[in-house]
């Protein structure tokens, strides 16, 4: 059973670490983020896809970043 599970899990290319994501550091430094924004940014969007609030597809995943406060504040007036 577990074997399986692995299984469909490799069919679905399941994400577990950043390298898994759809989107990397070239995506998020054309946003304008970089060092360790970069890094924190992409762990945000690790834990929200194993946490299941995002799927891992890039325009979903840089939806979530763009719609964070924490990573993009509103523009003060």
């Amino acid at each position: 059973q577990a074997e399986a599970v692995l299984d469909e899990l490799l069919r679905e290319k399941a994400c577990f670490s950043r390298r898994d994501l759809a989107i990397h550091g070239d995506d998020l430094t054309a946003l304008g983020l970089h060092g360790k924004a970069l890094g924190t940014a992409l762990q945000t969007c690790l834990e929200a896809v194993l946490d299941g609030r995002v799927s891992n597809e890039r325009n979903e995943l840089l939806a979530f970043l763009l719609s964070d406060p924490l990573h993009f504040p509103p523009p003060s007036i």
